[in-house]
């Protein structure tokens, strides 16, 4: 029996992402995209009521997800791919495409990992609701009262080389500055009370990885005005920096900072005066891209100085294959494995009456049926046919379990069914499709496709 599994996982590696019970599905049995029921008393199929809202970050995070599979370690693979197995034994489960009040699309009875470093499509629902929370803090407490505290290293490719090393040894650093009656007093003297810290890297060919700290503090007093100061940045903008008075002030978090880092990295790693650590108000415009929570799109945006994000270089990987991005994106993955991206201080979420959820809670709100209605049900062997599919769109590739939700969200229940079936069974070959009749005509010249026999790669126009 351990042999015939063997053999049937060498065959079909993505065999043991699925339940079980899909094996009982019969290959000859055609793939049948369920119709749900009408949505109103008329019998009425369902129509958006919104109008179509493109969304090119969840657009892409799905093509990434789809690009990135074949790096991923198991648990990770199966998200968003494999259906939750089902109570019933002689069922195979189903996915279920359910629309929320907003008219977006999304599919329930799938399988989450809630892994906010290698996922993407996780990643950008737990950043999301993270960011909810943050701004609520930020918020109630009231953002003059609010500063942003970044800590960084000297990075070259001594040390950049070896991301786990480096992240670990920066979270040590961490935990001497804050460690012992020093840092007691320094607290007590700005009037901190409580803390919001973040891990942000990019990465560079010349220096390797460069993880820094991004810590949001929560001040019983927003600071006086007398103690801001209009400085310029190594980018040239002008920012305003924060020097508190006294004895124990930004001077003294510099230099304990740097002496910190150069007892546990060396005297190579000691950051200068300038880039090490820098104080200031917090804004509304930064304070949530500088905690790592902005969803933006990882094929525009480029670190400074030529630096890559690792989503940018996921992006490289999809796009070009390129074996050195691979080996970047599984060097990150291992070494961030178990690293917290958010750390409160003890007590803070309390203070604030946040409830205390896990990342794969959040990655699970999206299958949350709450204030949604089903409009379609895919069984198990159409899925199959559905997933891991790439379309080429007017606007790039893109995933096909996307591309179906767009339909849902552009045309509607009509729109949805066919696009299901042309994807799913491939009976149409290089015939148009007719678009839903409550199309534009432009949209109606758009709506065609063709897919590929024989292969995962289909191609259409996405309705304009």
């Amino acid at each position: 029996m351990a042999s015939d599994r063997g053999r049937q996982l060498a065959a079909d590696p993505d065999r043991g992402l699925i339940p079980e019970q899909l094996a009982a599905v019969p290959p000859q049995t055609a793939p049948v995209c369920q119709k749900a029921e009408p949505v109103d008393s008329r019998g009425r199929p369902w129509q958006p009521s919104a109008p179509f809202v493109a969304r090119p970050v969840r657009r892409r995070m799905f093509w990434l997800r789809d690009g990135l599979r074949c790096l991923q370690r198991p648990r990770i693979r199966a998200c968003g791919y494999a259906i939750v197995p089902s109570h019933d034994e002689t069922s195979a489960g189903q996915v279920a495409i359910v629309v929320d009040e907003e008219n977006r699309a999304s599919y329930t009875g799938l399988v989450h990992c809630g892994s906010i470093w290698e996922c993407p499509t996780c990643q950008m629902t737990i950043k999301a609701a993270r960011a909810k929370e943050i701004a609520y803090c930020v918020d109630s407490h009231g953002i003059d009262r609010c500063a942003m505290l970044t800590l960084t290293i000297r990075h070259d490719f001594t040390i950049g080389h070896d991301l786990a090393h480096v992240r670990k040894a920066l979270a040590n650093v961490w935990r001497r500055v804050i460690r012992g009656a020093p840092w007691k007093r320094f607290k007590r003297q700005l009037g901190i009370w409580h803390m919001v810290r973040a891990v942000d890297l990019t990465y560079s060919e010349a220096n390797g990885w460069h993880p820094h700290l991004h810590v949001l503090l929560f001040l019983n007093e927003p600071p006086s005005d007398d103690e801001l100061r209009l400085q310029t940045d190594g980018r040239g903008r002008k920012v305003w920096r924060w020097f508190p008075r006294g004895a124990t002030g930004e001077s003294w978090l510099r230099d304990r900072w740097a002496d910190m880092v150069e007892a546990e990295l060396g005297a190579y790693a000691r950051p200068d005066d300038e880039h090490g650590c820098t104080l200031g108000p917090c804004y509304k415009a930064d304070y949530i891209a500088k905690l790592g929570l902005e969803l933006s799109d990882p094929g525009l945006k480029r670190g400074r100085d030529k630096g890559r994000t690792p989503l940018q270089i996921a992006c490289d990987f999809c796009s070009h294959g390129r074996r050195r991005d691979a080996g970047l994106w599984q060097a990150y993955c291992a070494a961030m494995k178990g690293a917290r991206f958010l750390t409160w201080s003890q007590g803070c979420k309390k203070a604030f009456g946040i409830a205390v959820r896990s990342d794969l809670d959040l990655a699970q709100d999206e299958q949350d049926q709450t204030n949604t209605r089903t409009v379609a049900t895919v069984n198990a062997y159409a899925w199959q046919s559905l997933r891991g599919r790439v379309i080429q769109t007017d606007t790039g590739p893109c995933s096909a379990m996307y591309w179906v939700l767009e339909q849902a969200e552009t045309g509607g229940a009509a729109a949805l069914q066919r696009a299901l079936l042309l994807v799913a069974t491939g009976e149409i070959g290089g015939d148009a499709v007719d678009a839903p009749g409550d199309l534009s005509r432009s949209q109606k010249q758009g709506a065609h496709a063709q897919v590929t026999r024989g292969g995962s790669c289909l191609t259409a126009d996405r309705p304009a």
